[in-house]
């Protein structure tokens, strides 16, 4: 990494509220890719903190913190929906301060990220990427994510205007029929 600093990778905590909420603000001012909700940017610490909690005690939901120290500067999240139709596919979210790009970092996070995935029911995970962030969908296809199609004019970014979204997944296991 950067400067010889050390990086750790963790699960989220509680705990984490508060530098969680500080990164997700960075992150929403300095990348153009981000696709969070602005609520989500401005949520108060102890929502965060009740939303860590809840996923932290999901079997098929992580979030996942990369640290320089104790301060998070990246994370990967899977995200799987409450109803027993979708708790086999999981939503994937990924984001890294700009400082740390080009690092190798996004590797790591997604690596640890799919080998968790292994040891869980999920059967897919799936993301949307903006097709203009040609790292990031080269990154994920490396680690066999497949575009499953593109959403044109689906996001706005006031810099850039409407922007298309590719729909890329990656298959943990099949049903056997």
């Amino acid at each position: 990494m950067a400067n010889d600093e050390a990086v750790t990778l963790r699960q989220a905590i509680p705990q984490d509220a508060q530098a969680l909420q500080r990164l997700l603000q960075q992150l929403g001012q300095e990348t153009p890719y981000l696709e969070l909700d602005v609520a989500e940017l401005a949520a108060p610490v102890a929502t965060l903190a009740t939303e860590i909690a809840r996923v932290y005690d999901a079997a098929n939901n992580l979030l996942l913190l990369a640290l320089s120290g104790e301060t998070p500067i990246g994370l990967v999240r899977v995200q799987t929906a409450d109803t027993v139709q979708q708790q086999y596919s999981g939503e994937v979210g990924i984001a890294i301060l700009k400082d740390y790009w080009g690092l190798g970092l996004g590797q790591i996070l997604l690596s640890e990220m799919l080998a968790w995935a292994q040891d869980t029911a999920l059967v897919r995970l799936a993301l949307t990427v903006q097709t203009r962030n040609q790292r990031a969908r080269h990154l994920y296809e490396k680690l066999g994510f497949k575009t499953e199609g593109i959403l044109e004019q689906a996001i706005y970014d006031p810099q850039a205007g409407l922007q298309d979204v590719a729909a890329m997944a990656y298959l943990l296991k099949r049903e056997h029929a």
